[in-house]
C-alpha cells in the first residue's frame, strides 16, 4: 500500500491578499525559470516571529495563532496519511523551537538543508563553496539531524550537495549511512530528479542535479545499505530539554544557535556537531523546565587523535587531516573520503586506495551478508567535472 504525505503550512492567515504575488523575473526557459526575488523575501508582509509579552507575534503586532482547525478539517474527509506542518526553520532559540513543537504536534517533523555550489541557483563561473564534508564531521547537510525529536519521525525531503562543489560523491553516502542509518531518519529525497537518465554534464544547467553520476551511481549501494538496515540505529547520546512555557521568558536550559545561509543551515551549541557522528542526538520536550547537562562524548571521540567511532561500531570517522569515513557492516563495506595510500582491512573486505578522494562501496546483491553472498556489487565514484572546467588555485573559484 501507497503512503501518501500531505504538506500543510502553519500560517498566520488563509487570506490571500495578505501574501506576496509571485512574479517571476524571467521567462520560463526549458529546466527553470528564477524565482529568487520572490522566494528571498519574508514568507508573508506580517514580518519575522517574536516574543511580546506572554504572546509569540509578527512584526506588525499580529498574533501567531497555530489552526489545529486544518488538521481537523483533514481528518474529517478520512484521510489517514502523515501530515506535515512546515519543512522551514523560525529564526533561531526560543522561535525556533516553539515552530519545532507545533510540527512535532501536527506529525512528521521535515527539513530541508544543502551543501556547497557557487553563488545562485544556475551553474556559472565564479566563486564557490569547495569545503568538504568529511573534513568537518557533523558539518553540511549531516547537521539538519539538530533537528530530530526524541519518540518523533523525522524526514528529509530536500537535499543536495551541491556542484561547483568538487567533493559531491560524498553527499549521498554520508546522508545514508549517517542519517538514515545511526540518526534513524525516516525518509530522504534528494532534489532534483528531473530527467529519466544520466546527463551529460553534472548540472542540468542548474546546480540541483540527481541525474549526474557522482549522484545516481551511488544510489543502488546506499538504497540497499538502508532497506537491509546494514548500518544500525544508534543510541541517544545527546538529548537537549525544551519546556516550551519558559520559552516565553528566552528561558531554554542550554545554548543553541541556528544559522542560515539562504538554503544552508548550521548549527553550534552545548551540543557539538561531531556527536552526530558518535550517535543519535535530539530533543526532548517536557512538562516542566529542566537544564540541559553537557554531554559526554569520551567513548566514542578521540579528540587528540581526531577520530569518531559510532556507537553501533560500524562506522568510524578520521577527520586527521582532509578527512574519509568507513563503513563496515555485514551487507555494505566502503570508505568515502581522502584516502589516498590507505589500505581498509574491513574484516573480508580489503580496500586499497590510489586515488586522492573516493568513495569505494562493497554491497552485497541479496539479503545475504557479503561473506555468503553469490554476487557483490562494487561502485567507485570520485571527482567529476565538465569538459573545459577548471578550479584556481585554491579551489575558490571556478571558469569555463
Amino acid at each position: 500500500m501507497k503512503k501518501v504525505v500531505l504538506l500543510l503550512l502553519l500560517l498566520s492567515s488563509i487570506h490571500a491578499n495578505e501574501w506576496y504575488e509571485f512574479k517571476p523575473s524571467e521567462k520560463l526557459g526549458i529546466s527553470e525559470f528564477n524565482m529568487t526575488d520572490w522566494l528571498e523575501k519574508l514568507a508573508g508582509i506580517h514580518g519575522f516571529v517574536q516574543n511580546v509579552g506572554n504572546d509569540l507575534m509578527f512584526e506588525d503586532g499580529t498574533k501567531v495563532k497555530f489552526y489545529r482547525r486544518f488538521e481537523k478539517a483533514i481528518r474529517e474527509t478520512g484521510f489517514k496519511g502523515t501530515i506535515i506542518g512546515s519543512c522551514f526553520q523560525a529564526g533561531s532559540g526560543p522561535t525556533h523551537f516553539y515552530n519545532l513543537h507545533t510540527d512535532v504536534i501536527m506529525g512528521l517533523i521535515d527539513r530541508h538543508n544543502y551543501h556547497g555550489g557557487g553563488t545562485g541557483h544556475t551553474f556559472h563561473p565564479g566563486k564557490c563553496k569547495n569545503r568538504s564534508m568529511v573534513s568537518e564531521p557533523g558539518s553540511g547537510l549531516l547537521v539538519s539531524g539538530f533537528q530530530q525529536v526524541k519518540n518523533a519521525p523525522f524526514s528529509f525531503s530536500e537535499w543536495m550537495s551541491l556542484i561547483q562543489n568538487e567533493w559531491i560523491a560524498e553527499g549521498s553516502p554520508i546522508v545514508a549511512a549517517y542519517g538514515m542509518g545511526v540518526q534513524g531518519w525516516d525518509a530522504s529525497y534528494s532534489f532534483a530528479s528531473d530527467f529519466p537518465h544520466f546527463t551529460e554534464t553534472i548540472h542540468t544547467p542548474g546546480i540541483y542535479n540527481v541525474m549526474s553520476p557522482t549522484q545516481l551511481a551511488l544510489y543502488p549501494a546506499m538504497a540497499s545499505m538502508i532497506y537491509r538496515n546494514d548500518v544500525k540505529e544508534g543510541e541517544i547520546v545527546s538529548i537537549r530539554i525544551i519546556h516550551i512555557p519558559s520559552l516565553i521568558d528566552g528561558k531554554m536550559g542550554f545554548w543553541e544557535d541556528l544559522l542560515q545561509d539562504r538554503d544552508q543551515k548550521s548549527f553550534h551549541g552545548i551540543t557539538p556537531n561531531k556527536a552526530l557522528a558518535c550517535g543519535r542526538i535530539a530533543v526532548d520536550f517536557v512538562d516542566e523546565f529542566t537544564k540541559t547537562e553537557k554531554p559526554d562524548f569520551v567513548k566514542y571521540w578521540e579528540r587528540e587523535s581526531k577520530f569518531i567511532t559510532s556507537n553501533t561500531r560500524q562506522l568510524y570517522w578520521n577527520y586527521s587531516k582532509d578527512g574519509y569515513f568507513t563503513i563496515n557492516t555485514p551487507g555494505t563495506k566502503g570508505c568515502i573520503g581522502f584516502s589516498e595510500g590507505k589500505t581498509f582491512n574491513l574484516d573480508e573486505v580489503e580496500i586499497s586506495i590510489e586515488t586522492p578522494f573516493a568513495v569505494v562501496l562493497v554491497s552485497s546483491m541479496d539479503k545475504k551478508p557479503i561473506k555468503k553472498s553469490k554476487n557483490l556489487l562494487v561502485t567507485t565514484v570520485a571527482r567529476a567535472k565538465n569538459t573545459g572546467m577548471e578550479y584556481n588555485e585554491d579551489k575558490t573559484q571556478i571558469s569555463f
